[in-house]
C-alpha cells in the first residue's frame, strides 16, 4: 500500500513538472519577442535606440517584464539591470523602448549588446540580444594647419602676392600620423599633396587645404584651411597732414596742425573781457548817493541861511 502512494506521488510530481515545463513552451511561443535598433554604428553624440516588440497570441491577457542590461565584447562596463513591466491583453501587440540613451565620449571602440529576458509570472520565458558598433570613440589629439611664406614656418599668413613662396605645414601633439591633404585652387582643379608641401604662387585666387588625420587609437581630425594669392601688394598713400608752412590749409585744423592754424582767440589777438562783479556796481551807486544827498542838504542849508 505504501508503495502505491509512493508511485502515485512521483506520478503526480511528474505530471505537475511537464505541465509547467509545457506551460513556459507555450508561453514563449504565445509572447513573441523581437528586437529592433535605429542603426548598426555609433560615435560619440549619437542616440542610439533599441525597441522591443511583444505579442500576445494566447488565448488570455498575461503580465510580465523585460529585463534589460548593457554589455560589450569585453565586459569591462558595469551592467545595470533596468525592468521594463507590461500587460497585454489577448491578441495585443506593443513596442516597447528598452534603451534610449545619448553615446558618451567614455565609451571605447567595439561592439556592444543590449539583452532583454522576458519574464511572466517570475519565470524567464526567453532572452533575445541585439549587437551594434561604437567607432571613432579613441583619445584625441591636437591638430592644426599652417600656411607660411617659408621653411621652417615660423610666421604665418594667409595672403600671398604671384611670385611667392607658399609653404603648408601642421602641428600636432603626437607622432606617427597618417594625413590626407587635398589642394583646391582657383580654377578649382583638386590635387593630392603630401605635408609639408610647397609652391610658387602663379595663379591669383583662393585656395583651400582639406586634410583628414588618423592615428590608431586615436579619432580621426579633419581640418580645412583657406588662403589666397592676390596679384601685387596694395600700396597705401599717406599724405602729411600739416605742412607747418605758417598757412592754415583745407586738410589741417588746430588739433592736426598748430603750428599753422590757431585757435580764434589767437588769430585776433584780443585780450579777454574780464566781468565786473555786481558788488562793485552796488557800491559805486552807494556813492553816488550819498554823494548826492550831501550836495541836497548843503544846498538848502546855503539856501535858508541867506534868505
Amino acid at each position: 500500500m505504501e508503495a502505491k502512494m509512493v508511485v502515485n506521488k512521483e506520478r503526480l510530481i511528474m505530471t505537475v513538472l511537464v505541465f509547467l515545463v509545457f506551460v513556459s513552451f507555450a508561453s514563449a511561443a504565445g509572447i513573441p519577442l523581437i528586437l529592433s535598433k535605429n542603426s548598426e554604428f555609433f560615435t560619440e553624440g549619437d542616440n542610439i535606440i533599441v525597441k522591443a516588440q511583444v505579442n500576445n497570441v494566447l488565448n488570455y491577457p498575461v503580465s510580465g517584464k523585460l529585463l534589460v542590461s548593457l554589455v560589450n565584447e569585453n565586459e569591462d562596463i558595469p551592467q545595470a539591470i533596468i525592468p521594463y513591466k507590461f500587460n497585454l491583453k489577448r491578441d495585443e501587440n506593443k513596442q516597447i523602448i528598452v534603451y534610449d540613451d545619448i553615446i558618451d565620449k567614455d565609451l571605447k571602440d567595439g561592439r556592444y549588446s543590449v539583452n532583454v529576458d522576458l519574464v511572466l509570472d517570475g519565470q524567464r520565458i526567453s532572452s533575445k540580444s541585439i549587437e551594434f558598433k561604437l567607432k571613432d570613440m579613441d583619445m584625441e589629439f591636437n591638430f592644426a594647419l599652417k600656411t607660411c611664406g617659408s621653411e621652417p614656418c615660423r610666421e604665418e599668413k594667409n595672403i600671398f602676392v604671384i611670385g611667392d613662396d607658399v609653404f603648408l605645414d601642421y602641428a600636432a601633439d603626437t607622432t606617427e600620423l597618417e594625413i590626407q591633404a587635398y589642394l583646391t585652387g582657383p580654377s578649382e582643379n583638386k590635387e593630392e599633396v603630401v605635408l609639408p608641401h610647397s609652391f610658387k604662387a602663379e595663379k591669383e585666387g583662393a585656395y583651400i587645404l582639406d586634410t583628414i588625420a588618423s592615428k590608431q587609437g586615436y579619432r580621426t581630425v579633419t581640418k580645412k584651411e583657406q588662403f589666397a594669392v592676390i596679384e601685387k601688394k596694395s600700396v597705401v598713400i599717406t599724405s602729411q597732414v600739416c605742412n607747418a608752412n605758417k598757412i592754415c590749409e583745407d586738410n589741417e585744423n588746430h588739433q592736426t596742425c598748430p603750428q599753422d592754424c590757431k585757435t580764434t582767440a589767437e588769430e585776433t589777438e584780443l585780450p579777454v573781457k574780464k566781468k565786473i562783479p555786481y558788488s562793485l556796481y552796488a557800491l559805486a551807486l552807494g556813492i553816488l548817493a550819498i554823494l548826492f544827498l550831501i550836495y541836497y542838504f548843503y544846498k538848502r542849508k546855503t539856501q535858508y541861511r541867506y534868505s
